[in-house]
């Protein structure tokens, strides 16, 4: 009977010390590798964005658009740049004349959302927030 209860008591002591281990040490380390995965991610979008290779959206303002614009329709490399300043959407590839006709108010802010197609640039879409 003396080694039955050894057995369980030493059975309780390892249960609690593996209790113990996933409280004190598995699960604070848990939290900490997803802090830092969290971290990794956030500095991967802003990585893309900065060296402008992500589809995510981001704000420009009205001079930066009808900069975008001449810029995009200079190279002549048929990128698809669509503008829509609050009355329609209006497309430009080889001309950009029209440009200011359509972004008059300089201090609205713009939505930029890029397509990109086998990783080259095919269209650039500016809407009014």
């Amino acid at each position: 009977m003396e080694k039955f209860w050894a057995v369980i008591l030493i059975f309780a002591i390892v249960a609690a010390g593996g209790l113990l281990y996933v409280n004190q040490v598995y699960a604070p380390q848990k939290d900490a590798q997803v802090a830092m995965a969290d971290t990794a991610n956030q500095t991967l979008t802003a990585v893309k964005m900065e060296m402008d290779n992500d589809e995510t959206s981001s704000t420009v303002s009205a001079q930066d658009v009808i900069n975008q614009v001449r810029f995009y329709c200079n190279m002549q490399d048929d990128i698809e740049i669509i503008v829509d300043a609050g009355s329609g959407d209006v497309t430009y590839t080889n001309n950009s004349s029209n440009i200011e006709n359509q972004v008059t108010d300089m201090t609205k802010q713009y939505s930029r959302t890029r397509v990109y197609r086998n990783g080259v640039l095919e269209s650039i879409r500016f809407e009014v927030i």
